[in-house]
């Protein structure tokens, strides 16, 4: 199996996908709040949450990709 997470972080939500790189086809998605004081913790919380809802391990993962729309 090969799979690649995605991470977005927005002003308001922090939002993932697990896109199975085999099928062409997105696993699971989900979304946590985004924690602008540290944001690794929405970071951690929304991986947690769509590797859940995805079923599948983080060693499972090939990829990651991590985006932000907020301003530096």
């Amino acid at each position: 199996m090969s799979f690649s997470l995605g991470i977005d972080t927005g002003g308001t939500y922090t939002d993932a996908v697990i896109f199975d790189d085999i099928s062409g086809s997105v696993k699971a998605k989900a979304k946590a709040l985004t924690t602008r004081h540290e944001l690794s913790i929405g970071i951690a919380n929304a991986a947690d949450k769509v590797l859940d809802f995805a079923g599948i391990k983080a060693a499972d993962i090939a990829m990651v990709s991590i985006s932000t729309t907020l301003a530096t």
